[in-house]
């Protein structure tokens, strides 16, 4: 018994049961304000989260025919470039979020389309471009080769004057070769005299992969006859099309490395730990800009 209390003549008594059901009754109240404002909270959370991924998502596909920047121009000559660029530009942001082989793609179709009417185009992997470089540079391989796209040697060794090309990428499989030839030599004004395409063993290595899909360059070069009318060739079920949609609609996840990578680099060029440096070149290795 604690007491009594008179509340209109009628008089109360007040043990310790009620008191402590009363404190229970307020702490449930307390808490279903604070979960509820925790519920909304997190709904707005969500929301911004799924808001900006969408945003990023169609800016990020959305976006390749306007990368004409100076800055991404000067970044496709060798693959170079300061990370902290890309938080100052927002077309230089979203070029980096390329793989290091799908930049080296772009750099090349990109110049190519500089191209009028080009006499001869070489296709193929490492395989081609690396004994032309060693062909034209000696024993020295740095990270720029594969951003070379030409052959000194090769062409000093043709008849008569050719404008030759070379769009041979790092990892390009057959099933590359054939969307590549489909994507970018399309017109007549880049349609060659002679395409060359040179390939070995391992230029058919997609044939083990589960999934055509499932190659480097895949999602760079797909179109959208590839989800229309070519469906049935690399996506067989309705399933594997719901898959690869749901996989690459969370950008955030799906451009994860890019992101660290950019924010790694970004992080020690503002710190002054190194010169301006980007990882460049299929194989990761990074090299300085002076």
């Amino acid at each position: 018994m604690l007491g009594k209390t008179a509340i209109g003549g009628v008089i109360i008594t007040q043990t310790k049961e009620t008191t402590r059901i009363a404190e229970v009754e307020r702490s449930i109240v307390r808490r279903s304000a604070n979960s509820g404002r925790l519920l909304s909270t997190g709904l707005w959370a969500c929301a911004l989260f799924a808001t900006l991924n969408v945003v990023l998502l169609i800016a990020f596909n959305q976006s390749r025919n306007f990368w004409n920047s100076a800055e991404i121009n000067a970044a496709r000559k060798s693959g170079n470039f300061a990370a902290t660029s890309c938080f100052k530009n927002w077309s230089m942001f979203l070029w980096g979020l390329l793989g290091p082989a799908e930049k080296v793609l772009d750099s090349g179709v990109s110049k190519l389309s500089a191209i009028d009417k080009p006499d001869v185009i070489l296709l193929g992997s490492s395989l081609v471009y690396m004994p032309l470089w060693f062909a034209d540079h000696g024993d020295t391989l740095p990270v720029e080769s594969s951003y070379y796209f030409r052959s000194n040697a090769l062409e000093a060794k043709c008849n008569s004057a050719k404008k030759l090309f070379d769009l041979s990428v790092p990892l390009m499989n057959a099933s590359d070769a054939y969307r590549l030839v489909n994507s970018a030599l399309k017109g007549d004004s880049h349609r060659p005299l002679v395409l060359v395409y040179g390939v070995g063993p391992r230029d058919f290595y997609d044939a083990l992969f589960t999934q055509p899909r499932s190659t480097m360059y895949f999602e760079f070069l797909s179109t959208l006859s590839d989800f229309t009318t070519n469906r049935e060739t690399y996506f067989p079920t309705g399933f594997d099309e719901l898959e690869y949609f749901g996989k690459h609609a969370y950008t955030l996840f799906d451009r994860r490395v890019e992101l660290l990578t950019l924010g790694k680099s970004a992080i020690k060029e503002l710190l002054h730990l190194n010169r301006p440096v980007r990882t460049s070149g299929f194989d990761g290795r990074r090299t300085t800009e002076y």
